[in-house]
């Protein structure tokens, strides 16, 4: 939810009392963390994601090769948790239960709707008789 707008940047460094002596202005969007002005939206979030905007982040936008090694080594370690998690457990396949609960849980919700259906289609019927009885008495 952001507007093109005007935008303006100034030395943010300088006091409040002085004015800057050089202010950039220019129509679209702004990159503060570039001090660039961009036309569009389209064009920002390219410049978002792009190299010299996340270079002035800090982030570097190489990723890490891994060896066969290192693969293999991630995943028994996360075999081992895996096993671990299942002698702690006893269990592994909780899954199940939880799905068992939430049916039974969806299943209650639903005959306690119908139970307020009925009741409100009772009481819905005696007013009726009410007002019935009411007209005729008149």
């Amino acid at each position: 939810t952001t507007k093109a707008v005007i935008a303006e940047s100034s030395d943010y460094n300088s006091s409040k009392d002085t004015t800057p002596a050089v202010t950039k202005m220019g129509v679209g969007w702004h990159c503060r963390v570039c001090d660039c002005f961009l036309k569009d939206s389209l064009t920002y979030l390219d410049h978002i994601n792009g190299r010299k905007h996340q270079r002035n982040l800090g982030y570097s936008m190489r990723v890490e090769r891994s060896t066969k090694d290192q693969v293999a080594n991630r995943l028994d370690a996360l075999v081992k948790a895996k096993d671990r998690c299942k002698k702690m457990n006893n269990d592994f396949d909780g899954e199940e239960e939880e799905e068992e609960d939430y049916n039974a849980i969806v299943q209650q919700k639903d005959q306690e709707l119908k139970r307020r259906k009925e009741e409100r289609k009772r009481e819905r019927k005696e007013r009726k008789k009410k007002k019935k009885k009411k007209e005729k008495t008149m």
